[in-house]
């Protein structure tokens, strides 16, 4: 089985110079963990994560932290304006550049093994560079149970 059929063919994409409070808004509004950032050709340039986008607000140590149930909230972190980052970053900046990507002939268990291996929710669908689709684990899921998609 191939992931052509099985893709998501509509997605919503960024530009590098995209700001932040666009990016937060692209999110928000397709409820997808994954933006794909493309040039004016359709290019893939690379993919920003939810979990990058929210990282850039969380302070450096959480990572040092084992148990953060016990912060029960970030004091100052918390009140103060993200006006700076959305002055500072645009979607260049966060974008992961060296993501794997997927050809629409592809075989869907391959698919599944590189959305385990990266540890993203969806991996783009390129054909000559050009991002055509977008395909995640409830694709892949989809795909399996799918008697009638069998190749």
């Amino acid at each position: 089985m191939n992931i052509g059929k099985y893709m998501k063919k509509d997605f919503r994409t960024v530009r590098p110079e995209t700001p932040m409070r666009e990016v937060a808004r692209q999110f928000f509004e397709s409820r997808e963990p994954v933006l794909p950032v493309v040039d004016e050709d359709g290019l893939l340039l690379g993919i920003i994560t939810i979990d990058d986008f929210i990282l850039i607000f969380l302070p450096e140590y959480i990572d040092l932290i084992r148990d953060i149930d016990f912060i029960q909230n970030f004091g100052a972190l918390e009140n103060h304006s993200f006006s700076l980052e959305e002055i500072l970053f645009v979607a260049e900046d966060l974008m992961q550049e060296d993501v794997k990507v997927l050809g629409v002939e592809d075989s869907v268990l391959k698919a599944g093994a590189i959305l385990h291996r990266q540890g993203i929710p969806r991996v783009p669908v390129v054909d000559e560079g050009r991002l055509v689709g977008m395909i995640g684990q409830t694709e892949i899921c989809w795909a399996i149970y799918d008697m009638e998609g069998q190749d």
